[in-house]
């Protein structure tokens, strides 16, 4: 069948000078015809851009998230796993912080 992605370029730097950063979901067919369904471009912090760019994931049933190698790119994959665990499992964010007391 057809499989729904994401693939994200991110701005370097979070500044108000910085590039856009932009996401593009694409569908690929079985034939392998790509068409793009879905563009979002903005100068959002990457968690505001990482929930918009999440949102379109669920919207559209995205079966994966690319994000550009670089710096960036790091940061998005990154917020993007803290969002994903705080909203599957909330509070999860405090217990990983926590440390174990020796004994």
């Amino acid at each position: 069948g057809f499989r729904p992605y994401i693939v994200s370029d991110t701005a370097y730097t979070d500044t108000a000078a910085s590039d856009y950063k932009a996401t593009g979901l694409f569908l690929v067919s079985p034939f392998g015809e790509v068409f793009v369904l879905d563009l979002l471009a903005a100068k959002d912090p990457t968690p505001i851009f990482a929930q918009k760019t999440l949102a379109m994931a669920v919207r559209w049933h995205a079966s994966a998230i690319y994000a550009e190698k670089v710096r960036g790119g790091s940061v998005l994959l990154d917020t993007l796993r803290t969002q994903i665990r705080d909203a599957l499992l909330p509070g999860a964010g405090a217990i990983s912080r926590t440390k174990r007391k020796k004994r």
